[in-house]
């Protein structure tokens, strides 16, 4: 960005000059859980077995910020993706 457009960080730096230099940080954030799996079980020959399986899903989000400049990170643990809940996130982080 520095290269693209010297004008308007030059306009930024002027504006806010109690800000040491700029960081660049970039973020991702995964899915991480439990998904229940069918597994295989004894029976008889010529017998059909049945079971029972509860189809339970328990997810967690990973965000995940990084600066690549230091190498410093930061991430949170929440329960889902949303607007509110990212905004939350950049709270947290700033």
């Amino acid at each position: 960005m520095e290269k693209k457009r010297p004008d308007l960080i030059a306009q930024i730096r002027a504006d806010h000059p109690h800000v040491p230099s700029w960081e660049r940080w970039t973020m991702d954030a995964h899915r991480i859980g439990l998904k229940p799996m069918v597994r295989r079980i004894w029976a008889r020959k010529g017998e059909r077995p049945i079971i029972t399986v509860h189809q339970r899903y328990q997810w967690r989000y990973l965000y995940g910020f990084v600066c690549p400049q230091s190498g410093e990170t930061f991430w949170l643990i929440l329960p889902t993706v949303s607007v509110e809940v990212f905004s939350q996130a950049l709270g947290e982080r700033a």
